[in-house]
């Protein structure tokens, strides 16, 4: 008698909708639209999570850096860049330089670099 109770279907209403809603995802993803539909989505999700990413590490304004490299003792330049992300300063292998944030180096030299004013003037969006 034990056996025709264990043989008999759920009468649990989660079960069913869950059996319901499992059907129906496998019905979706039969389609090979569907496929294209899921891979295009989870793509946009990716490039819009690293555009905020992106956005959030480096913010957009109006960044102003002056700065002065030193040639030689008497030789002396003062540059002024600006730039719509932030500008970095550093040194690599025993170069210095300066560099636009997605536009590359501006300037890469042996000379030491001193920044005289580096502002960022936020713009009012």
């Amino acid at each position: 008698m034990n056996n025709d109770i264990m043989k008999a279907s759920s009468t649990n209403v989660f079960n069913k909708i869950g059996k319901m809603i499992w059907k129906g995802i496998c019905a979706f993803f039969d389609s090979p639209i569907s496929m294209v539909v899921v891979i295009f989505l989870f793509g946009w999700g990716v490039y819009s999570f690293m555009t905020w990413f992106e956005n959030y590490k480096s913010p957009k304004g109006d960044y102003v850096l002056v700065y002065k490299v030193y040639y030689t003792p008497t030789n002396i330049k003062e540059y002024t860049i600006r730039h719509d992300r932030p500008i970095e300063v550093g040194c690599s292998n025993g170069s210095n330089y300066v560099r636009k944030h997605g536009d590359g180096r501006v300037i890469e030299t042996s000379a030491p670099i001193e920044v005289v004013k580096y502002v960022n003037y936020q713009k009012n969006e």
